[in-house]
């Protein structure tokens, strides 16, 4: 069975790829097919809409969702496999970096780039990463909604092993049960579209707004100076969405 395919439109390099995933999902005991015509949809993961409140400013809204720092606990799992790089306790590096992560010694692009080749080829970062609390529920809350869930991450801006990252990515989407119509993989995020972004890059964030995107910021350590709006929880990101649409 074929896991993926991309668009054949679109070359595959380190500004833009999007994926049109093919998972087995399972219902109760009996595995069905989704694909880029639905949402994923897994059963088991099914949200009462009525906790929303019954709002549905939302339908046919896309929002533009980032996986890293949003969705995926990025930071947390490249502490641990940060630490085994550099020898140390994870206990040395805090958790309270910045973008690059400049606290933990890595001051130049070429260590970053060993450390990240490191973390997705050998330890499976972009699979084994946490969720972020409240991902699944509030992104299957907008999707029942009648929300288009539009994931767009610049997982491959190294290049050489992006099926190994994609291939991850959609692994991890699909055992999570983040649902999704839309899996892009680029760095000028503009240019897919949404009606509202969710980001945590304080540079992404700055030049969404910049292009006169609505954003809002998922806040955590790396972008503390980026001024609002901005969310600290999946809570918060949900209430904020609806006040700009209901």
């Amino acid at each position: 069975m074929q896991l993926f395919h991309h668009n054949p439109n679109c070359s595959i390099n380190p500004d833009w790829l999007t994926v049109r995933a093919i998972s087995l999902i399972p219902q109760s005991s009996v595995g069905r097919l989704a694909s880029s015509t639905a949402p994923a949809s897994p059963a088991g993961y099914l949200v009462n809409v009525r906790e929303s409140g019954g709002n549905m400013g939302v339908e046919g809204k896309i929002i533009g969702v980032d996986l890293d720092g949003v969705c995926s606990d990025f930071y947390k799992r490249m502490r641990e496999i940060a630490a085994e790089w550099l020898e140390c306790k994870i206990e040395d590096l805090t958790p309270e970096v910045s973008y690059g992560l400049g606290e933990w010694g890595i001051t130049t692009e070429d260590q970053y780039s060993s450390l990240h080749r490191f973390a997705v080829t050998q330890r499976d970062l972009f699979k084994t990463s946490d969720m972020i609390p409240g991902a699944r529920k509030y992104l299957r809350m907008l999707s029942d909604e009648g929300a288009r869930i539009r994931i767009i991450t610049h997982r491959l801006f190294i290049h050489y092993f992006h099926h190994t990252a994609v291939s991850q990515t959609i692994e991890w989407l699909d055992s999570n049960g983040i649902p999704y119509w839309d899996l892009c993989f680029m760095k000028q995020k503009e240019q897919v579209g949404a009606d509202i972004y969710i980001e945590d890059s304080p540079t992404n964030v700055e030049s969404l707004r910049n292009k006169g995107c609505l954003t809002i910021c998922f806040g955590n350590s790396t972008n503390v100076q980026v001024a609002k709006p901005r969310v600290k929880s999946w809570s918060e990101a949900y209430k904020l969405i609806h006040s700009q649409f209901d």
